[in-house]
């Protein structure tokens, strides 16, 4: 009888666990991985935020819907959500939450720290990859701090920093970004 409540509990004990590593049970403004973006926006407004064109990405697997200042964003000024290019469903593989700080980066830092340690609460398995200050890809004198937080199903959560040069256009910002496995994938190839 004790061997059989011990199993029982450690059963539960797993179940608990993996439903703790669930990138689907995180949402950014309301919205999950696996969502379908229709329940969240109308069609035409999605169609007219879609970047079918980006040249950022080696394939056009998926797209980016970016919709920004919309009324029901409580956190964010805007997020980014990626979808299969080819999906009339509009399943979302990639969700980012981005919040603007008009040069403070001390202040992204700071927020950026709390969340992850939020996130690795909840995601408590994940692995964890920390990169520090590095410079941006595509912008000159411009830098990003991001931390990587790969699930066990391959799911993943980037959260990280941009400091942007003072001689373009853009603010200082944070984003929050969960990824799907399939997105995860594509991503760093």
């Amino acid at each position: 009888m004790k061997r059989l409540f011990f199993i029982l509990i450690l059963t539960l004990s797993f179940q608990t666990l993996t439903k703790a590593d669930d990138i689907r049970d995180f949402q950014i403004e309301g919205m999950s991985i696996g969502d379908s973006l229709l329940d969240h926006f109308n069609k035409e407004l999605i169609e007219t935020n879609a970047d079918r064109n980006s040249d950022e990405y080696k394939s056009n697997a998926f797209i980016d819907i970016e919709i920004s200042d919309h009324t029901n964003f409580n956190t964010y000024q805007s997020v980014q959500i990626a979808v299969k290019s080819n999906d009339k469903k509009y399943i979302i593989h990639g969700i980012d939450g981005i919040k603007s700080y008009d040069n403070n980066i001390k202040l992204c830092l700071k927020d950026r720290k709390d969340i992850i340690e939020e996130l690795f609460l909840l995601f408590n398995n994940a692995d964890k990859y920390d990169r520090k200050r590095i410079s941006h890809p595509s912008y000159a004198n411009s830098f990003t701090t991001d931390t990587f937080l790969t699930l066990i199903s391959g799911d993943a959560a980037v959260i990280s920093c941009y400091d942007f040069s003072k001689d373009i256009s853009y603010v200082d910002q944070l984003r929050v970004s969960m990824w799907s496995k399939e997105l995860n994938e594509w991503l760093i190839r």
